[in-house]
């Protein structure tokens, strides 16, 4: 029998996660927020703020304070949308884009830790059933089942 629920165990990995990457993030300036919004423009330079704040899944004002800090440390630059002012742009700073492996191995080594004693197949698998769960975040369902459990 389990003694901590899905949810206890996933919280305490993200918590976790998030200690690691501030640690090895401090010296460039950085937060793990940080560092995940830099990952969604390398693979998506021209997103604008707010699809920055959808891919994450994210508050818009979290995601406007974690791009005005990321400005301030030269990583990026935030200018309103020349066709649509009520969109800020977000671009790219040099010194982003020469960090990029850098970023990205940080981020990627606490994967590498977590799973350094599994197969290749164990983290398929480990893989496969965490993006199950996050697909069956696309649909309000899980939303409604809580409502649910609100009117008991």
């Amino acid at each position: 029998m389990h003694t901590q629920s899905l949810g206890q165990m996933i919280s305490r990995l993200y918590r976790k996660n998030q200690i690691y990457l501030n640690a090895c993030l401090k010296p460039y300036g950085l937060t793990s927020t940080g560092v995940i919004i830099l990952h969604v423009l390398y693979h998506h330079p021209d997103y604008s703020q707010d699809q920055i704040a959808r891919h994450m899944d994210m508050d818009k004002a979290m995601i406007t304070r974690s791009l005005r800090t990321l400005e301030e440390a030269g990583y990026l630059t935030i200018q309103k949308s020349q066709t649509n002012r009520r969109f800020n742009t977000v671009t790219l700073t040099q010194k982003a884009r020469d960090r990029r492996n850098t970023f990205e191995s940080i981020r990627d080594g606490w994967s590498r830790f977590l799973t350094e004693n599994m197969s290749d197949e164990e983290r398929q698998r480990m893989h496969e059933l965490l993006a199950y769960m996050c697909v069956r975040l696309d649909d309000d369902n899980w939303l409604k089942e809580a409502k649910d459990y609100g009117e008991a």
